[in-house]
């Protein structure tokens, strides 16, 4: 499974990319608002600081601009970034002629099986199905088990990657499903790592260690 950080804040995405366990970045327009940045400056920044893929949204709001803006999105590499296109009649349209353009695509705000099927069947990458957003709306997460059991039914050529997760049994659901990609935001992350279990077990350990008399050691 492929873990991607969910955010815009380019010093929390380099504190965790370091870790060297992350597959990339994902974003969307409120994502990038939150940096109170141009966007070109944050997502070159995101691309300096990572090596990995990097979703990037395009925000027109009609055929003919989606295709030209994923276009260009596409241009500023090509090999890392995947377009980010919003779930709608026209906006598969837009994600299967971008595909035939050679351009990745992933059709995001994805609430239902069925609106993942249509995405499938478009020839997209990937889908992102929101999670805590569909949870909130009544919709049940096993919904998303569906999506990955449709993908392999069918051998489909496209990947979910899991996003909007607002706590740590939704995640634990989703990896269950054996979904193959999830996006966290940063803090989300972080609150895994600054566990207090974790932490009080590493101060033991170190007390005990600093309490042996006959050190003798590697170093």
């Amino acid at each position: 499974m492929n873990l991607y950080i969910d955010d815009g804040n380019t010093e929390k995405i380099k504190k965790l990319y370091k870790i060297g366990i992350f597959s990339g970045v994902s974003t969307n327009p409120s994502i990038i608002r939150k940096a109170e940045r141009p966007p070109l400056e944050v997502i070159n920044e995101i691309l300096e600081i990572t090596d990995g893929d990097l979703f990037v949204q395009a925000t027109s709001d009609n055929y003919d601009d989606l295709i030209k803006e994923g276009k260009e999105i596409n241009k500023i590499n090509p090999e890392r970034i995947i377009i980010k296109i919003p779930f709608s009649g026209y906006g598969l349209a837009v994600a299967k002629e971008l595909e035939k353009n050679s351009c990745r695509t992933l059709v995001t705000a994805i609430y239902s099986y069925e609106q993942a099927v249509l995405s499938i069947e478009s020839g997209t990458e990937f889908i992102a199905p929101y999670v805590n957003r569909m949870e909130n709306a009544g919709i049940p997460i096993e919904h998303v088990k569906m999506m990955q059991e449709y993908i392999r039914a069918n051998e489909k050529n496209c990947e979910i990657v899991a996003a909007s997760f607002k706590n740590l049994e939704q995640i634990r659901t989703v990896i269950n499903y054996g979904v193959d990609n999830i996006t966290i935001s940063a803090d989300l992350y972080s609150s895994i790592f600054e566990n207090e279990l974790v932490k009080n077990a590493i101060l033991n350990f170190d007390k005990d260690w600093k309490s042996i008399k006959n050190k003798k050691w590697v170093i």
